[in-house]
């Protein structure tokens, strides 16, 4: 055999073991608890759909899933913790589709989600509800605007987390000077809503139901290409001046860069059947969330659609990271 061949053969032979071994460990997971790491506060969408998914998985690999909330700067810390973590699938991260887009926003990011996450699958997405605080007098969309802008910088609009390049695309589009206000998580700014502290919120539709039906916000709009079926009454934004127009927001699970695919494979097939699940879908509809049927590949696919649209924005808006 010449050298060349040997050579030939021992890398054929690697990789056989290597795959092999790939293989094994995937069929062997999980074998000890494994940590979700929800990077919001508690009660936020993330949190929410995190404690979902840990719960399946849980009930389907017969091993504890933990979720552990670690919320602040955007989303980073919760995402750095799990980058620094090795990649073996014992550490995952729930986080929004905000992850695609944090370096636009916020600086000294320090990971590339291209290279130091891997993408899982994408759990519940949804639009946004236009929701104002119950104290503004404003009936719909057209007269929001007019009082804002009857109110320069005396508004305020609440975040959950960072920057959005949506929402900024939305104010841009309204055309009203409204001040941002960030905060740990979506259960903080729909507190801030409700007291007014804030006269407006992008929320998601299960944040808003409970502050309309308690008589503390008023929903003027949905971002979504329809109506949405939890609130019939509600116009799209198409409807409401700005046609052609809409946004959403999406929640996924994400691994540490360098998770063998056949981890994320494993783990994906799982959160699909989750989604085809009956009281999943269930409680999803109850919560105004719509679900996804997304390989891990495609998951990589959206969260470069969403950066490429986020960076046409804040190039746009001339937005700086701060």
């Amino acid at each position: 055999m010449t050298k060349t061949a040997a050579i030939a053969v021992l890398a054929m032979t690697a990789g056989m073991v290597f795959s092999a071994h790939a293989q094994n460990r995937a069929s062997d997971y999980p074998n000890r608890p494994v940590k979700v790491v929800a990077a919001s506060a508690p009660g936020a969408s993330i949190d929410i759909t995190s404690r979902m998914v840990a719960a399946w998985l849980q009930g389907r690999l017969k091993q504890p899933f933990v979720v552990e909330n670690r919320p602040g700067a955007g989303g980073v810390i919760g995402t750095e913790i799990v980058v620094k973590s090795p990649p073996d699938g014992y550490t995952l991260l729930g986080y929004a589709h905000g992850l695609s887009y944090q370096t636009l926003f916020i600086k000294n990011v320090p990971y590339d989600w291209t290279k130091d996450i891997t993408p899982i699958g994408i759990m519940a997405g949804s639009g946004y509800a236009v929701t104002i605080s119950s104290v503004v007098p404003a009936r719909n969309l057209g007269e929001f605007i007019a009082y804002a802008k009857a109110n320069p910088g005396k508004l305020n609009n609440g975040l959950a987390g960072g920057l959005v390049p949506e929402i900024e695309e939305m104010k841009a589009k309204l055309g009203v000077q409204i001040e941002n206000i960030m905060y740990k998580g979506g259960a903080p700014a729909v507190t801030a809503l409700s007291a007014g502290e804030v006269q407006l919120m992008f929320a998601g539709i299960f944040q808003a139901l409970p502050m309309v039906q308690g008589g503390k916000a008023k929903v003027l709009a949905y971002t979504g290409l329809k109506r949405h079926h939890a609130m019939p009454d509600v116009p799209t934004l198409a409807e409401s001046g700005f046609p052609g127009y809409s946004a959403g927001f999406w929640l996924g699970l994400f691994g540490p860069g360098g998770l063998p695919a056949e981890l994320a494979q494993k783990l994906n097939r799982e959160i699909r059947e989750m989604n085809q699940n009956p009281e999943t879908l269930d409680r999803y509809k109850a919560q105004g969330y719509e679900v996804y049927d997304v390989t891990p590949e495609g998951t990589r696919e959206t969260m470069l659609d969403f950066s490429r649209r986020a960076q046409v924005v804040v190039q746009r808006l001339g937005i700086k990271p701060e």
